[in-house]
């Protein structure tokens, strides 16, 4: 998936007051470190035909169906899952996924719902941004999160489970779902001190809580989404 710019939805009031303050205290916008460079995207004034070049209103295409439930797959099952957790899981991905073709996109034949159809499109398989779509997804995030199980199968993948979350774990974590991407640093430690904001105002806060809040945040953000 090509480069993005990075908004993440916070979990919680407390991540949101520290993630809010971070990115108020940021001289420049969170983005992915490999659009730091020195590229200039922008159109200069002389564009022919007009005379201000005007931004586009086109929406990014997002990631369909079949890469959602794929992705969940891989982050919160392991090796070692059993047949309760896989049927936990893929209750959750049909419920807020493939079931909601309007919003993630349909296979390219829509009656036999195969995946590859040598290039013939019926349907499309991607879909923009929307708010219903959003809506699914948070769901899905959330139902998932709420089982323990599935956010210590997670926290197994960048960490060690029952270990308290680290700046290195965290972007491990980040990872995870934004595949191939890095995170800016300052968005890091916004997460960081999210965190550690939450344990000092709750010192008996669980671990798996800690994680479950942090994993949430990256799961609700959009830019992970986006081809």
């Amino acid at each position: 998936m090509m480069n993005k710019r990075i908004t993440l939805t916070v979990a919680g009031l407390t991540i949101g007051l520290v993630l809010t303050q971070a990115f108020q205290n940021c001289a420049q916008p969170f983005e992915l470190s490999s659009l730091s460079g020195d590229l200039d995207y922008s159109m200069g004034s002389e564009h022919p035909g007009n005379a201000v070049a005007a931004a586009s209103t086109q929406s990014p295409l997002l990631v369909n169906r079949v890469y959602m439930t794929n992705l969940f797959n891989d982050i919160f099952l392991t090796s070692a899952s059993s047949a309760t957790e896989k049927t936990t899981l893929t209750n959750i991905t049909n419920q807020w996924f493939t079931n909601k073709t309007s919003a993630f996109g349909y296979p390219c034949d829509i009656k036999t719902g195969v995946n590859d159809c040598n290039g013939t499109i019926l349907a499309p398989m991607n879909t923009g941004t929307n708010t219903l779509r959003a809506a699914f997804k948070s769901q899905a995030c959330q139902s998932v999160l709420s089982n323990n199980t599935f956010v210590n199968n997670f926290v197994s993948k960048v960490s060690v489970v029952g270990s308290a979350p680290t700046a290195t774990s965290i972007e491990l974590a980040f990872g995870q779902f934004y595949r191939g991407d890095d995170a800016d640093p300052g968005l890091i430690q916004g997460l960081v001190a999210s965190d550690r904001m939450m344990y000092e105002k709750n010192p008996s806060i669980a671990g798996v809580d800690r994680w479950r809040y942090l994993i949430l945040a990256i799961c609700e953000s959009s830019g992970w989404e986006q081809l």
